[in-house]
């Protein structure tokens, strides 16, 4: 039994300790991938915060299989997405004014606190390419990366055959290769 079943079986059993312990492991990584998915802070924030209420309220229903990640990123889909539904206006590209909340959000995977200037730039730089995906494409690449879900987990999340994962991934890569090297239209 790994180490996230554990602690869902205790937070299953009533332990709000194991319950917080498990939800925080994954907090940086969801915030993360609603920011991206959704491009405002406070509405990664608050999608974030709906998120981990959604999963509270569901894990005793949640039958362990060792899929709690994919579960918990498909719960945050949903919230991003209904927020997405909601929004007028949707902006497809990231602005100038995100990236203050860009350097706060306190994920390092992606932005390590030493950075100089011109990492901080190729960072907006692929925001904004990342941004510039069609949403299919976008949605693999996030789960893939900020999410870290297999390709099938992504493919089940995405109600997508595995081929078809895989192959927005790719598709996804050359895309944003295409559009960092300048070469875009």
């Amino acid at each position: 039994m790994d180490a996230d079943s554990q602690l869902i079986k205790q937070a299953k059993a009533g332990n709000e300790m194991a319950a917080e312990k498990v939800l925080r492991k994954y907090q940086d990584r969801v915030l993360g991938y609603l920011y991206l998915m959704l491009r405002d802070f406070q509405e990664a924030q608050d999608a974030t915060q709906e998120t981990f209420v959604a999963a509270l309220r569901g894990l005793p229903r949640y039958e362990d299989r060792g899929q709690f990640k994919s579960w918990l990123f498909g719960i945050a889909r949903h919230q991003g997405s209904r927020v997405l539904r909601k929004r007028k206006g949707f902006v497809s590209l990231l602005s100038d004014a995100d990236e203050d909340a860009v350097r706060a959000l306190p994920d390092t995977a992606w932005r390590p606190p030493d950075e100089d200037m011109n990492t901080r730039e190729e960072r907006g730089r692929l925001y904004k390419a990342i941004g510039a995906l069609p949403e299919q494409e976008r949605q693999v690449l996030l789960l893939r990366v900020k999410g870290e879900l297999s390709f099938r987990e992504i493919a089940k999340l995405l109600h997508c055959p595995l081929n078809t994962a895989l192959s927005r991934m790719r598709t996804a890569v050359h895309r944003l290769k295409t559009l960092m090297s300048g070469d875009a239209p």
